[in-house]
């Protein structure tokens, strides 16, 4: 697979650059095909990189070694799904939710509902616990959300978030992304 660039725009906002979907689409794509790849390599099937010869692609899971292990998590994963979760586990800041319901934390930057059988709910951490100018994304990676099926997102304890009391996601592949406001007492769609 060739890379996908995922498009900035010129300037912030000024409408050039790719969709949040389209550009997530892009990266979990080239995510997926490093997966793959990796997964290739552990079975010792000889993987084409560009600029690498062929004589450099043979790696064996003892033979990384990171802080957090996420290069071995990868390879011993059994497939590309399974290697995402990886990466999101080691700290990418992505964390698949597979439940009906899930309690965010000051950590996750992104929350992947990755099952969807019935609505789900996602609980916001607090506030004032979540860094100033962080963006929160809430996102729907099954495709199967809709009326019927929604993703509700509320805030913890006495927190608020303006101007939408209760935001869902009730399209297949939609997003919400939050903001805390500046005095930490809840958060903005933006």
């Amino acid at each position: 697979m060739d890379l996908q660039v995922i498009k900035t725009g010129t300037l912030p906002n000024d409408g050039t650059g790719d969709t949040p979907r389209v550009a997530w689409t892009k990266q979990n794509a080239m995510n997926g095909q490093v997966a793959d790849d990796l997964k290739a390599v552990k079975a010792g099937t000889a993987v084409a990189v560009a600029g690498v010869a062929a004589a450099a692609t043979s790696a064996t899971v003892a033979g990384i070694s990171d802080a957090g292990d996420a290069g071995k998590a990868i390879l011993a994963a059994g497939d590309s799904a399974t290697a995402r979760g990886a990466i999101g586990a080691a700290g990418a800041g992505c964390t698949p939710v597979q439940t009906t319901a899930y309690t965010a934390n000051a950590n996750d930057l992104h929350i992947a509902i990755a099952a969807l059988t019935t609505g789900c709910v996602v609980t916001l951490p607090a506030a004032s616990a979540y860094p100033l100018g962080q963006d929160l994304v809430v996102a729907d990676e099954t495709g199967l959300c809709s009326a019927a099926l929604p993703i509700s997102v509320v805030p913890r304890g006495a927190d608020t978030i303006l101007g939408n009391a209760a935001p869902s996601i009730g399209s297949p592949g939609g997003v919400l992304i939050f903001r805390r406001t500046k005095a930490g007492t809840g958060w903005t769609v933006r």
